[in-house]
């Protein structure tokens, strides 16, 4: 198992916004899953997480994938204190 604790950039239709993501990965026979959790204080981004139930994420390496919100975005941000939903990948890659 590979984890990912890391600042990251959530892209989406609307615009983009810093997160932080808590990610890992795990490999189960031949198959290889990423998912785990994200952070978000942007309330016009995380409208559009939630509305769609998809958001890019980039890591600061430059890498970048499709995740989807299973569960939905969750409640809205507050200040100082960020939205925290599920994601998992959703475009058979794994970073």
């Amino acid at each position: 198992m590979t984890r990912t604790h890391s600042q990251a950039t959530a892209v989406t239709e609307t615009g983009e916004a810093p997160v932080v993501v808590d990610l890992r990965q795990e490999r189960i026979g031949l198959h290889t899953s990423e998912s785990g959790t994200v952070a978000i204080e942007d309330t016009a981004v995380w409208r559009a997480i939630a509305n769609t139930g998809h958001v890019r994420l980039r890591l600061p390496d430059g890498r970048e994938g499709a995740f989807q919100a299973p569960h939905g975005a969750g409640a809205p941000p507050t200040p100082g204190n960020p939205a925290r939903f599920r994601v998992e990948r959703s475009d058979g890659e794994t970073f």
